[in-house]
């Protein structure tokens, strides 16, 4: 399995490279001096997605569920995708035996749906 440690696994969402992708055309839209720094980036975030993280693929099962998110709580589409990617990995990996993931994000509202639906949740803000 692709982690950037030999202790943890990391998954990320099929989506996740094109909201990261968003945030940097983002950047370069705000101030085009940035543009060497984006066009790095973007080939770092294309290395790392193929060198280190394994992608949940967005299935129907996941987009079902998603929805269902986005009926019982305050969601963006893509937050909705995002821990609709992470339950349906939690749910395999606890049908296995394996620990369970933790989702990790710097949203609280996204921590919070979260917690709700049974995910362990990390906040990288706590440790700045």
């Amino acid at each position: 399995m692709p982690s950037i440690n030999q202790d943890h696994t990391i998954f990320i969402s099929q989506i996740t490279p094109v909201e990261i992708a968003s945030a940097f055309a983002r950047r370069l839209r705000e101030n085009n001096q940035l543009k060497r720094y984006v066009e790095t980036a973007q080939k770092l975030l294309v290395s790392h997605v193929a060198r280190d993280y394994k992608l949940v693929l967005l299935s129907s099962y996941v987009t079902d569920n998603a929805t269902t998110l986005l009926y019982n709580h305050p969601l963006r589409a893509y937050d909705a995708v995002q821990l609709a990617s992470a339950d349906v990995i939690n749910k395999r990996l606890a049908s296995n035996g394996h620990v369970p993931l933790i989702f990790v994000a710097s949203d609280n509202r996204l921590l919070d749906v979260a917690t709700e639906i049974g995910l362990s949740t990390d906040n990288p803000n706590r440790y700045a």
